[in-house]
């Protein structure tokens, strides 16, 4: 005697396997909003995280016989500290450049917001030498960075002297 499965009629099956699929998709709904809210929210740390310091920068403003006058930039509402400013040799097509001047350099303990000028003497003359400015500085929550000469701006871990 052969006992025979009722499997049901096709509506219902047609029902379950709707309801399964719209579940499916509910979860991944629910998992790409959640995987957008999380790269949202990283987004907005590192915006945070970076805001004074993209506020801090430093050119070359002239040259005469004092020296190499710079200019220090913080549009930032708070001072930055133990800000150096470094006179750096920008290399080259082909040569990896940024590297300091002999005595190019300035220290400053504090940077308030607005715009200063700083006077460094730089020994770097010669025949196609280029020169850019280079500033290392600790923001007001105490984290470091650099502003390469080309406008770079990298978090540092050492402190600025260190650096």
């Amino acid at each position: 005697m052969m006992i025979g499965i009722n499997w049901g009629d096709v509506a219902t099956w047609v029902t379950g396997i709707a309801t399964i699929a719209l579940f499916i998709v509910g979860f991944l709904q629910i998992h790409n909003e959640r995987q957008l809210r999380m790269k949202s929210e990283k987004e907005k740390e590192d915006r945070n995280r970076r805001d004074q310091a993209e506020h801090i920068s430093s050119w070359k403003v002239k040259e005469n016989q004092a020296g190499i006058w710079v200019a220090i930039l913080n549009q930032s509402t708070q001072p930055v500290y133990q800000v150096i400013v470094n006179i750096v040799l920008i290399g080259q097509l082909g040569e990896a450049g940024g590297y300091p001047a002999p005595a190019g350099q300035i220290c400053i303990a504090v940077a308030p917001p607005g715009q200063g000028y700083a006077v460094l003497q730089a020994n770097y003359h010669g025949m196609f030498r280029r020169v850019g400015v280079e500033v290392a500085f600790k923001d007001s929550i105490g984290r470091n960075w650099v502003r390469k000469a080309d406008g770079e701006l990298l978090e540092i871990r050492e402190s600025t002297v260190e650096h």
